[in-house]
């Protein structure tokens, strides 16, 4: 395709959501002429929006410039206000703000009657609104854009302006009420066909930032699965992944992926892009240890968003400086770099920003021992509980706990209230996903850090973590628990050792947790002891579980050798002598072999014989007493042309059957066995 050239895919697209140009569409599809000067008009403004889409500004500015002149030659209001505003946009995805705004506004005033080129006017207007720092500005403009779209029948404009006010929300700290706008937003996309890259953005920046990581990387895979990408989405993309290892604990990963990102970002030339990425490279590298590397890339970024005026992001890089500031061992900098923006967050409305700055300023007031720390303290609980942001706690986690303690303390008790409240608040953020293996052997992941299988064993943690995942609803009795981990102990000994690797499991689990506070993996609720999984946390026998009973329904082949392929060893090798686990592992090999079995008919009705003969060998192995297993293999041998080999098997399964059970082979075998002798 030449350059400028827009696939037919491309253009139909461009339509979308447009009902008023349902005709223009059909026609230009079809490859008829456009004979209307005005539909030439709007034909141009589609092939703007298309090109829009995949990323092309220059050429989305050339067809925008078109529509414009073309407009202007009929004197046509709703035309020239529809070039304008087309222009704006391209000239925003391509940094100018301040052309952007300008644009917008001259569309506005181009054109008094409603109609759909002043929403997206207005949408342009918002988005230089939003990215300056002028919240309140740019909930009036999206506000204006969706009344407007509204009385028009605008659905794709209707779907931008709730897409951006999610944005904006999220900005302001409202993450409830962005979710529910880009909820909305994403069903108007559906509703009128539309794939947009903002959508699965939106959510997943607002996952990231509230720490539900596993929404987030779930939103990043719709992103990716965008076709064509679009280039600003996918430099975001690639950029959220980075900070999502990061997030982590991932960082060889993280490095090499925000090497990747800033890689893109370059080429792309895109100023969001290029900031956002400059700032996940001043987080590695100050998590790296390199603090002067990290202050390189946020002056970097900064001097970067005053030249283009993302006010907006300034907060975000004046955090990071303070903590960049705070590593180079510069408390007063630090101090004085946080104190501004929260004052500036205040005064903006911008709720988290607020928090996180003020959660800082405690930290560094207790890590300095001042004075200041309690009330600050007090300042950071009343602004984590209005805003709902006890993910910022967890996010800052060390930092907290550090500091509980001694607040407890502080005043003879006085402020214990405000330590219990802000425990209340961590405990109520989702701790790290864990991923466990019992396939094969014992592991576990938590987020992307291993925990060492050493520290497993100690105090028995490792025993009684497994013990608890196989029950329902991983909850158990504590006296259940006593007679399954120690049942030859006497009471009182086995009650202290309960008590140490309940301990044990708790640390192994939140090294960080102070003495007597209470874990999110592991609770006590009376006489029952519970193991709590966060959202994301996944087992391999119960992935394998839920894959095999899935395959067994279908009896798709392909379904079943997924199902067999995740079950990768046996089933809790650690607890091979422990009764408590009988019951598990020989549930899970059973359901193994029955997957086996299931595939092993499914080749056979192929005629694939080979792949049929071994799979039912391997259930002979451990049990050669396995008639349907001895069934499969005997017709495949036969069916194969080797009569011997399937005589000698049914001697060997009659001699076990005989030996183990004083039983004759059942009726298919026998019928097997009498044709062989035919």
């Amino acid at each position: 395709m030449a350059p400028g050239e827009l696939a037919p895919g491309e253009l139909a697209l461009a339509f979308a959501g447009r009902p008023a140009l349902a005709a223009l569409r059909e026609r230009i599809l079809a490859g008829l002429s456009v004979e209307d000067p005005r539909d030439g008009v709007h034909a141009a403004l589609a092939r703007a929006r298309a090109h829009e889409r995949a990323g092309r500004m220059a050429d989305a500015v050339r067809e925008a410039r078109s529509a414009l002149e073309a407009a202007e030659a009929l004197g046509w209001d709703v035309g020239i206000a529809g070039g304008l505003g087309h222009l704006a946009y391209a000239y925003y995805r391509l940094g100018d703000l301040g052309r952007a705004d300008a644009l917008a506004a001259e569309a506005l005033a181009a054109c008094r009657s409603s109609h759909d080129h002043l929403a997206t006017a207005r949408f342009v207007r918002g988005l230089c609104a939003h990215d300056r720092g002028d919240y309140a500005g740019a909930v009036g403009h999206f506000r204006a854009a969706e009344a407007l779209s509204r009385e028009v029948g605008y659905p794709l404009g209707l779907m931008l302006a709730l897409l951006n006010l999610s944005m904006v929300y999220h900005r302001l700290g409202a993450f409830d009420r962005a979710l529910v706008a880009a909820a909305d937003s994403a069903r108007l996309c559906d509703e009128i066909g539309v794939p947009t890259w903002s959508g699965p953005w939106t959510r997943a920046f607002i996952h990231r930032t509230t720490g539900d990581r596993a929404r987030a990387r779930a939103a990043l895979a719709e992103l990716q699965a965008l076709d064509p990408p679009v280039g600003f989405a996918e430099g975001l993309r690639r950029m959220l992944t980075a900070q999502l290892a990061l997030d982590e604990d991932d960082i060889a990963t993280a490095d090499a992926l925000a090497a990747d990102a800033r890689a893109y970002a370059d080429r792309l030339g895109n100023p969001v892009v290029s900031c956002m990425v400059r700032l996940v490279m001043a987080r590695l590298r100050r998590v790296q240890g390199d603090a002067a590397a990290a202050r390189a890339w946020v002056d970097e970024a900064i001097v970067e968003v005053d030249r283009v005026g993302l006010v907006n992001f300034r907060p975000w890089l004046e955090l990071e400086r303070a903590r960049v500031h705070w590593a180079l061992g510069d408390v007063d900098a630090a101090r004085a770099e946080l104190e501004p923006v929260r004052a500036r967050a205040d005064a903006a409305g911008t709720a988290l920003d607020g928090a996180e700055a003020a959660l800082l300023l405690a930290g560094l007031a207790h890590a300095t021992g001042s004075p200041e720390a309690r009330p600050l303290w007090v300042d950071v609980e009343a602004r984590v509980r209005a805003g709902g942001y006890g993910f910022l706690l967890e996010r800052e986690r060390a930092l907290v706990l550090a500091a509980l303690p001694t607040l407890a303390r502080a005043d003879g008790g006085a402020l214990a209230g405000v330590a219990e409240a802000l425990l209340e608040q961590l405990a109520r953020a989702e701790p790290v996903p864990l991923t466990v293996t019992l396939l094969g052997h014992f592991a576990v992941r938590q987020g992307r850090r291993d925990i060492d299988a050493r520290e497993w064993r100690r105090r028995r943690a490792g025993e009684l973590f497994r013990y608890l995942l196989t029950r329902p609803d991983r909850r158990a009795v504590r006296d259940l628990v006593l007679d399954a981990l120690w049942p030859d102990q006497p009471a009182t000994a086995a009650a202290a050792q309960l008590h140490q690797a309940t301990s044990a499991l708790r640390r192994l689990l939140e090294p960080d947790l102070p003495e007597k506070f209470p874990s999110r993996y592991v609770r006590v609720e009376g006489d029952v002891l519970v193991l709590h999984f966060p959202a994301g946390s996944t087992v391999d026998t119960e992935c394998f579980a839920e894959a095999a009973h899935r395959a067994l329904a279908s009896g798709d082949p392909g379904d079943l050798t997924g199902a067999l392929g995740a079950y990768s060893g046996e089933p809790l090798a650690e607890d091979r002598y422990a009764d408590w686990a009988t019951p598990d592992r020989e549930r899970l090999a059973e359901l193994a072999t029955r997957t086996r079995l299931r595939l092993a008919r499914a080749h056979l009705a192929a005629g694939e014989l080979t792949s049929a003969h071994d799979l039912a060998v391997e259930v002979l192995g451990p049990d050669p007493t396995r008639e349907e297993a001895a069934a499969v293999a005997m017709e495949a041998l036969v069916r194969a042309g080797q009569r011997a080999r399937a005589a000698r098997l049914y001697r060997t399964v009659e001699a076990a059957l005989r030996d183990d059970f004083g039983m004759r082979p059942g009726p298919e075998l026998r019928a097997i066995a009498e044709h062989l002798r035919d």
